[in-house]
């Protein structure tokens, strides 16, 4: 009975206005996950690669490749716009076209942006990837 109570005390609480639903958060979109084989000249790339996905030239995710059964992979989430930051894109609303690259190689192939989807999406690219390279230098406190 008292659950009952509580329960029509908070719908007439929401019904006459007294909590704003701007004060309600609209739950963000999933993303769009993209996976699938990455080569390069018709070889597999070394694991470590990065793959990156592009929406009108702004970078939204980013993964490494992997070797998996011989063949080199990836798995990126590519996430989406939420609704409830106007004014801030965090990423890709439906129909947006993804573009992927690999190190510095854009592929030929695209994407479509779609919340909740899981598509195999290989990546054919031809071309030579230039690696990244990281330097570490000593430090040195006195």
């Amino acid at each position: 009975m008292r659950i009952c109570k509580l329960f029509l005390t908070i719908l007439v609480i929401v019904l006459l206005g007294w909590i704003p639903f701007s004060s309600v958060r609209a739950v963000p979109p999933l993303p769009s996950t993209f996976w699938g084989i990455v080569t390069i000249n018709g070889e597999n790339v070394p694991a470590g690669i990065e793959v990156s996905a592009w929406i009108n030239g702004i970078q939204y995710a980013n993964t490494e490749t992997i070797i998996h059964d011989g063949q080199s992979k990836y798995i990126i989430d590519v996430p989406g716009d939420d609704p409830s930051t106007p004014g801030v894109i965090e990423g890709g609303e439906p129909g947006d076209v993804i573009t992927f690259k690999v190190g510095n190689l854009v592929a030929p192939e695209t994407a479509t942006w779609q919340s909740g989807n899981y598509n195999q999406h290989d990546l054919t690219l031809m071309g030579e990837v230039q690696e990244k390279y990281q330097i570490f230098l000593p430090m040195v406190l006195k």
